[in-house]
């Protein structure tokens, strides 16, 4: 990827990655209601779910109204939603009847669905072999089954298939038990496979404090003004006054907001990634899209986090080759995308002792709320945040 520097004296515009995944580790560490009241709170949940659910209740038949919804629920996979997104509104006690409900159920261990094994060969075999395996299954698909002679044919020439990768451990911990074997012989075995699992993966065994997580959500939910189904930036507090209406140190009030934004996005909170993944949608509130300025500055400001992915993963090609731009497809505007550049630069004009008047004048700012919004970014940023 191109520096800034490099991209001026192109006299083309740097382009970054905008989808910004969260790990499966990291949902997979919450209990299921946990993991609905974080993942509602997401940004790009609150952005896609709709479109998302289309896709999974109703596809369009217009290609480019589909294209959209299919790369909705690409987002929402990326971020651990697999099912059909009910509204953000849903109470957890509400989720019990979703399809989303039954993809997360399970805690330390559960059944693993058909879907689960397809996605399993899907996700972990070369082009080669899943070849052969498409070629099995529709002759399998083909073949006569009332007395499922094509079945055991089929399975018998798999036997003689030869290619290691069908000999290998796929990468998540899937097993299969003898159940004719005594429950304490298989419990000693999973146990063993557990610990060895753990250790290979670097993965501490340590109790997991889901007592913790309704006041790393209160926090969340005072800092950021969240309302239920979505974010009002008016109802905002800073940490100190979290502090003294929760009585509640204010060092332990950031660090259970750092907790939160950890199972929300997945990575660690960085000035930089709170702007690109949300800091917009606040200054959204004191601009209209209509006023961002055309020209932005350089980016300065620079905290080092971990490389999100890129639209090239996420984004299907249409039918004539040609690759269309995810964030177009999903909606986002290069407005929004602006937006983003936006903030960045405030920060980093804040950071050098600006005042609101110099900063207004340098970006080009045309809105008449752009003073407040330098105001926000301030006290955002007197709480290190």
């Amino acid at each position: 990827m191109s520096t800034p520097a490099d991209a001026s004296k192109s006299g083309e515009e740097t382009r970054e990655p905008w989808i910004v995944p969260r790990p499966a580790e990291v949902l997979l560490e919450l209990p299921v209601p946990y993991r609905w009241e974080f993942t509602r709170r997401h940004p790009y949940y609150l952005r896609f779910w709709e479109p998302a659910h289309r896709c999974h209740t109703a596809p369009s038949n217009d290609a480019v109204q589909r294209g959209l919804e299919d790369s909705a629920s690409l987002i929402m996979t990326l971020i651990g939603v697999t099912a059909d997104p009910p509204p953000p509104s849903l109470t957890a006690d509400a989720l019990e009847a979703t399809p989303l409900k039954e993809a997360w159920i399970g805690g330390a261990v559960a059944p693993v669905t058909f879907r689960g094994y397809a996605t399993t060969l899907l996700a972990g075999l070369p082009p080669d072999v899943l070849d052969t395996l498409g070629t099995m299954l529709t002759a399998c698909a083909k073949g006569d089954n009332t007395t499922n002679e094509t079945r055991y044919r089929l399975i018998n020439e798999l036997k003689h298939v030869s290619h290691p990768a069908l000999d290998t451990f796929p990468k998540g911990p899937v097993v299969g038990i003898n159940l004719q074997a005594p429950a304490n012989a298989i419990l000693d075995a999973i146990e063993n496979l557990v610990k060895q699992w753990k250790t290979e993966a670097g993965i501490p065994d340590q109790r997991r404090r889901d007592e913790k997580l309704p006041e790393y959500l209160k926090i969340w939910d005072l800092r950021e003004g969240w309302v239920g189904d979505h974010y009002d930036s008016r109802e905002e507090r800073t940490f100190n006054q979290i502090s003294q209406q929760l009585s509640v140190p204010p060092g332990t009030v950031g660090n259970r907001y750092r907790s939160a934004f950890r199972y929300i996005f997945g990575r660690d909170f960085t000035p930089e990634l709170w702007g690109r993944v949300i800091g917009f949608l606040k200054l959204m509130d004191w601009m209209d899209r209509s006023e961002i300025p055309i020209r932005t500055l350089t980016r300065r400001w620079r905290t080092p986090s971990p490389n999100p992915v890129s639209e090239s993963r996420v984004q299907p090609s249409e039918g004539n080759g040609t690759v269309k731009r995810l964030l177009d497809t999903v909606g986002i505007s290069q407005s929004e995308i602006a937006m983003v550049d936006l903030e960045l630069d405030l920060r980093s004009l804040i950071d050098e002792g600006r005042t609101n008047e110099e900063i207004i004048t340098e970006l080009e700012l045309q809105s008449d709320a752009a003073s407040e919004m330098i105001d926000y970014l301030r006290t955002r940023r007197a709480d290190a945040l």
